[in-house]
């Protein structure tokens, strides 16, 4: 009896590596398929420049040029909403006379015309920047469309005014751009062939998701942790973070996805601990209540923990719950931005992701089988 088990067992045994064997010949089982979905503005297309420096190419000269250009615009509408809010809020009545112009020009101009950021109006910009009722406006960013990254932009726009000025990769990773629709690349890393997919996070862009939902091998969703506090740019009614979650259960509970592995990057790390200092969660109404019985049932750990593990830890939850009990979910705190921290960040999820796929679909358990799986070159 213990005999025909065994033969049983080796039978199927034989039957797997013949599949597998199969599977390695055709092209489709050797490409891993990983969608990048989440919100929009939650670091999907960071993370992918990220990976294609380092695994492709890094950025061409002609590429930096064109990234000038957007970071001009990007100051322009970053200066142009905080105009715009300044005579919202009234303000606008307690600058110095010379700014008012500066003002004006910025409430009616065209942001996308970057000629109109010269040397001269940069200062302008910078010393409205500096003026106290600009922040005081910034301090309430969350109640405006102020991305809060762009600052780094607007202590530099004399710089960046200069038709001499040259971007680097840290400004490409900075500079915002909208993704529209669907962006794909091609990698090889550590000898396994990789088919990213970049898709636009808007609440417009998301029905185009379907069309990458075949075979897909994994997802990394990426959550802005530090917009608990914001709304949307499509609907000022909606809290940014809760709208992730809503997004990241209806992507999971998905039946194209219910195989799929999927790995949370808790982005913008380094944003939500400067926010922490000056905007607790438990001063956002919409999440209080929870955040104040989460935290003060982790507070009784030894040792403590910080703030910054408390909001992490807290909306790490949130997404758990979300998932619907599935155990194939991984969370990982990141910075896109930072290309030390990403790439730590990515190696480890992409173990995760290539012993998951062969586990689920060839049974196999140990990365040194990746040969056996057709998945290495």
């Amino acid at each position: 009896m213990g005999c025909g088990g065994s033969k049983s067992v080796e039978d199927q045994q034989s039957k797997q590596v013949e599949k597998t064997l199969a599977s390695a010949q055709r092209e489709d089982a050797k490409t891993v398929k990983l969608l990048l979905l989440g919100a929009g503005e939650s670091g999907k297309t960071t993370f992918l420049k990220q990976l294609k420096a380092r695994f492709s190419a890094p950025p061409t000269a002609r590429e930096l040029s064109e990234v000038a250009d957007i970071i001009r615009g990007n100051i322009l509408e970053f200066m142009a909403n905080l105009a715009t809010a300044m005579v919202d809020l009234e303000l606008d009545g307690d600058l110095q006379d010379e700014l008012q112009p500066t003002v004006s020009k910025l409430t009616s101009m065209n942001t996308k015309d970057t000629a109109e950021l010269t040397p001269v109006f940069a200062r302008n910009l910078l010393a409205l920047w500096l003026s106290a009722p600009a922040q005081a406006v910034f301090a309430r960013r969350a109640e405006f469309q102020l991305v809060e990254s762009h600052t780094v932009f607007i202590e530099r726009a004399v710089e960046i005014a200069d038709p001499r000025f040259e971007a680097d990769f840290q400004d490409m990773l900075k500079a915002r751009v909208k993704t529209s629709g669907i962006k794909s690349e091609n990698l090889v890393i550590d000898g396994v062939n990789f088919e990213i997919f970049d898709v636009g996070g808007q609440k417009s862009e998301r029905r185009k998701w379907i069309r990458c939902f075949d075979n897909v091998t994994a997802i990394v969703f990426f959550v802005g942790i530090s917009e608990y506090d914001q709304m949307m740019h499509e609907d000022e009614t909606t809290n940014r973070m809760e709208d992730a979650i809503g997004l990241f259960h209806e992507t999971v509970t998905n039946e194209a996805f219910e195989k799929t592995s999927v790995c949370v990057f808790l982005n913008k790390v380094d944003l939500f601990e400067n926010k922490l200092k000056t905007v607790p969660i438990s001063s956002v109404p919409l999440w209080s209540g929870d955040y104040q019985a989460f935290a003060e049932k982790e507070s009784q750990s030894i040792p403590a923990p910080s703030e910054l593990d408390l909001g992490i830890g807290f909306f790490m939850t949130k997404f758990q719950e979300a998932a619907g009990g599935r155990s194939n979910v991984l969370f990982k705190p990141s910075t896109a931005t930072d290309t030390s921290n990403i790439l730590a960040v990515w190696e480890f999820a992409r173990r995760a992701i290539l012993l998951r796929a062969l586990q689920a679909n060839f049974g196999i358990t140990d990365a040194s089988d990746f040969e056996l799986a057709g998945l290495r070159n």
